[in-house]
């Protein structure tokens, strides 16, 4: 008899985007809705993050319709895999949690 084991891990989805530029960053948080933009403390570096499901959709949808460039959109499109394992729950189990540390690690590679 095989027992599913849940693993109580806390994982999530948080977008993050960089930039010098404040005012840009201000922009898209209004654009999505959602968000918060704070000075990194590095310099004059702000950043955008959003980490709620409501939030990631949208962003989800936005950069759907208009693509990333580059680099940016391979990353993007691993955060989406990441994103449907965590909307799934296959991160609670042992195997899925093995899986997700992989995906974290590639992300922005």
């Amino acid at each position: 008899m095989e027992q599913e084991v849940k693993i109580r891990k806390r994982i999530n989805a948080r977008f993050v985007i960089d930039q010098k530029e404040e005012s840009i960053l201000l922009h898209i948080k209004n654009i999505f809705n959602c968000g918060n933009v704070n000075n990194t403390g590095v310099g004059d570096i702000y950043r955008f993050s959003n980490g709620s499901l409501k939030g990631n959709k949208v962003t989800v949808d936005y950069f759907n319709k208009f693509c990333l460039k580059t680099k940016k959109q391979n990353a993007f499109k691993k955060w989406c895999n990441i994103r449907i394992i965590l909307l799934a729950k296959e991160h609670l189990t042992p195997l899925g949690l093995i899986k997700m540390r992989e995906l974290i690690k590639d992300v922005n590679k």
